[in-house]
């Protein structure tokens, strides 16, 4: 196991994920990882960002589409503290308590996944 996978598990029994979600978490991570055919510490925010566009394009489930967006964002923001644009605004989202481009406060926050991915998907 690389270390960059064991701190990203170290990191979620913490933030409270079930072992379920951790198990999708990692099989999400090991499908990123054999998409660009190298570890994930290694991809860029706009390959995170293709890849994410991708998996809207094949047109993949919604809770598969939830699960990708909500890894990358826990492994990348909370497991290597990158600050990067495309989860900046879904942080902003959460501070204001409601998802963006809706009028009423429906703010959710589920294992470190906050927000509403559409908007910060387009180049």
């Amino acid at each position: 196991m690389s270390s960059r996978r064991a701190q990203m598990i170290d990191a979620m029994i913490p933030a409270g994920l079930a072992k379920g979600t951790r198990e999708a978490y990692v099989r999400a991570m090991k499908q990123l990882a054999a998409y660009y055919l190298r570890a994930p510490d290694q991809l860029s925010e706009e390959e995170v960002r293709r890849n994410l566009l991708d998996l809207r394009q094949r047109g993949v489930a919604s809770g598969t589409f939830q699960i990708a967006r909500c890894v990358l964002q826990f492994f990348f923001c909370r497991t290597l503290g990158r600050a990067w644009a495309l989860y900046r605004a879904s942080l902003d989202v959460a501070r204001r308590g409601h998802r963006a481009g809706h009028g009423r406060a429906t703010g959710y926050r589920i294992g470190g996944c906050t927000g509403h991915a559409a908007a910060r998907l387009a180049p």
